[in-house]
């Protein structure tokens, strides 16, 4: 579990490729590739998922367009125009949630 975890939250160059290879819109491959990093992932990586969760905090460091809540961010579901992308700078935080 805790290779998984740092497979699915690194920045470095072995996850980065190895989640080129092995990862299509969050869902893992399901031939065989010949990966000893794989191999010992690949068991716990939907578990992972299934209860992967985000910690936003107040939500003032996310922003709320360009966030990956789902497979991709808002902002390319829903197609927005590119130029208008550098304009998409709401945070979390700004929108209320739980309203009273």
């Amino acid at each position: 579990m805790k290779l998984c975890w740092s497979f699915l939250n690194s920045q470095d160059s072995w996850a980065a490729f190895l989640k080129c290879i092995v990862i299509r819109h969050n869902v893992s491959i399901v031939h065989h590739i010949s990966s000893s990093l794989w191999s010992s992932i690949k068991s716990k990586y939907m578990i992972m998922m299934e209860s992967y969760s985000r910690l936003i905090c107040d939500g003032t460091n996310i922003n709320f367009w360009k966030a990956k809540w789902c497979v991709q961010p808002d902002c390319e579901m829903l197609n927005f125009p590119l130029d208008s992308l550098r304009n998409l700078k709401a945070s979390v935080s700004e929108f209320n949630v739980y309203s009273n």
